[in-house]
């Protein structure tokens, strides 16, 4: 049966066999993807909209800034011959990492926030970077994943580091049981890495729970392991090639190209996400 807008004369012709493109994968499974064409298509966006670049270079500097103060207070303190002055100074130091986290995590889920914007075919305004949504379930994310890991590192590596130095590195038991667990602690954290590869992502999109922000990254992530292996393996190589390629621009270039390697790889992160939960990249014009 016809409807009234089948029997308009005036409304453009379209196929039957067509349907809108709502973005979406038609059965909600995920669609094919693969490592090198989110970069691709990442560099697309970028060049469409360079003024990503600009988003990416204050998020580093806003999650470079305390950690910064911490560094140059142990520095100055350190060098000091008052021993109490030398402690303040790692004591000081040791706050700023921890105060920084939070922080570090907020620029990263923003980043990542513009990042799907741009991916769904929207300019992002510079107000989106410093959205709250999806911080929390981000920060609390990261600190149940670096307990975790730090409770398993306790086990695997206490073991040989209480040998080692009780016997003042004279038994050949403290470094074979430290090698011994350090593999394990090693192909473990590499694991845990690839599985939340991204973790970011779903806590700005979603704004969920913390456990369902790390199960969803856990999930999407299974079927596909050793691909996204293969793009933890590109995420390093874009780092290096931009921090290389700043340094030959006369040092000064790494102000524009490793924010531009950090918004690249915020990209590519935000595609495999759409296709991985079934959702067609739009991207920009």
């Amino acid at each position: 049966m016809q409807t009234p807008d089948d029997l308009d004369p005036y409304r453009s012709p379209r196929s039957e066999t067509t349907q809108a493109d709502t973005g979406a994968g038609t059965s909600g499974q995920p669609l094919p993807w693969e490592p090198l064409d989110s970069y691709q298509f990442a560099f697309k966006q970028l060049r469409a909209y360079p003024m990503a670049i600009l988003f990416a270079f204050v998020a580093v500097m806003v999650a470079s800034v305390i950690g910064g103060i911490g560094g140059l207070a142990q520095a100055a303190l350190g060098a000091s011959p008052d021993e109490g002055l030398r402690v303040l100074g790692w004591v000081i130091y040791g706050l700023c990492v921890i105060v920084n986290v939070p922080i570090a995590a907020w620029m990263n889920v923003g980043q990542a926030r513009c990042a799907l914007a741009m991916m769904r075919g929207q300019r992002p305004e510079f107000s989106v970077l410093f959205a709250l949504r999806g911080t929390l379930s981000a920060i609390g994310a990261q600190i149940l994943y670096s307990v975790g890991l730090m409770l398993v590192g306790g086990v695997l590596l206490g073991p040989g580091l209480v040998v080692l130095f009780n016997s003042n590195g004279q038994s050949p038991a403290g470094p074979l049981l430290l090698i011994g667990g350090a593999l394990p602690f090693m192909a473990l954290a590499i694991f845990l890495a690839v599985k939340l590869t991204l973790l970011n992502v779903v806590a700005a999109d979603r704004a969920s729970g913390v456990f369902e922000t790390l199960g969803r990254s856990w999930q999407l992530t299974t079927g596909a392991f050793w691909l996204f292996v293969l793009f933890v393996l590109l995420m390093m190589a874009t780092q290096i090639v931009a921090f290389i390629g700043g340094l030959l621009l006369c040092c000064v270039g790494v102000m524009v190209t490793v924010p531009a390697g950090v918004m690249l790889i915020q990209l590519a992160t935000a595609d495999a996400y759409l296709k991985r939960t079934g959702e067609r990249p739009v991207g920009l014009a």
